[in-house]
């Protein structure tokens, strides 16, 4: 039986009480609307036929591992469309905010536990994730970065890269989809199991879908050749907080930049992918 990362149980969280700075969205160009995500990339010109800075046009040529769960057990195990890709139209709306966590702990529970861990715990989980805000900054070109330093993370299980989303919209049958890519040389085998997206609803965890064989499957030489990818989940039920998981288990295994997120996407649709 496949084991998943593990996040806190009610009474870790009733042990830890009272937190990591958030960053805020500070971009109008986020929103629920309905249009094709545009970015104005690397040559200025708005549109979506920029290369994003490597990541891919946003017209359906990336593979799309996105999933639902269809048998309410909160797992997405469920291609969404099969043989078809992802084409982002709705960003993460203006005003939320993006901020790093642990075993599913933000704010000041996350500090009271990093308190208990002492050391470098606090130091460390903020270098594993740098620029966290360009997954909300609607440029697909941007990303965060999850990097492994020297010392590791220690006894916490995983890093988070969390995003907040504000207000009381109702997000089933939305997405919560990150597009990834990754640097050369470090996608391989021991990426399965190690990767999920989390949404949570005031900070209970609704559903996930994780980096599994069933991805690499449905990716093939994709994966192996390292190009971007949106990987996530439909929601089935609400949710207003979404995480980007990775164990400290990959993380440990080598020193670098591991992973780059580069938007999240609360609504898209799907296409056949380009025949040229």
């Amino acid at each position: 039986m496949k084991t998943r990362m593990k996040y806190p149980s009610a009474l870790l969280a009733a042990l830890l009480a009272a937190g990591l700075a958030g960053c805020q969205a500070d971009s109008d160009i986020a929103g629920l609307g309905g249009d094709i995500v545009e970015d104005c990339g690397t040559d200025g010109v708005c549109g979506n036929d920029d290369d994003n800075g490597g990541f891919g046009p946003n017209d359906g040529s990336n593979e799309s591992p996105v999933f639902v769960d269809t048998d309410g057990d909160g797992e997405a195990e469920t291609p969404v469309a099969d043989g078809q890709n992802f084409v982002c139209t709705e960003l993460a709306p203006s005003g939320s905010e993006t901020e790093v966590g642990a075993d599913g702990l933000i704010g000041g529970l996350l500090s009271d536990l990093l308190n208990l861990l002492g050391g470098g715990s606090l130091v460390n989980l903020l270098n594993s994730v740098s620029s966290p805000d360009n997954v909300i900054d609607g440029e697909l070109g941007s990303f965060a970065t999850f990097t492994t330093t020297v010392g590791g993370l220690g006894l916490l299980d995983s890093v988070e890269l969390n995003v907040l989303l504000p207000g009381s919209m109702n997000l089933a049958g939305r997405y919560a989809v990150f597009g990834l890519s990754f640097p050369a040389g470090t996608v391989d085998a021991s990426l399965l199991d190690q990767i999920e997206v989390v949404t949570f609803l005031n900070e209970v965890e609704q559903e996930h879908v994780t980096f599994s064989s069933v991805v690499v499957d449905l990716l093939g030489q994709n994966l192996v050749g390292g190009e971007p990818i949106w990987f996530g989940l439909k929601a089935t039920k609400n949710f207003n907080r979404v995480a980007l998981s990775i164990a400290s288990a990959l993380l440990s295994a080598n020193v670098g930049e591991q992973m780059y997120a580069h938007e999240l996407c609360l609504g898209g649709t799907f296409v056949d992918p380009p025949t040229n």
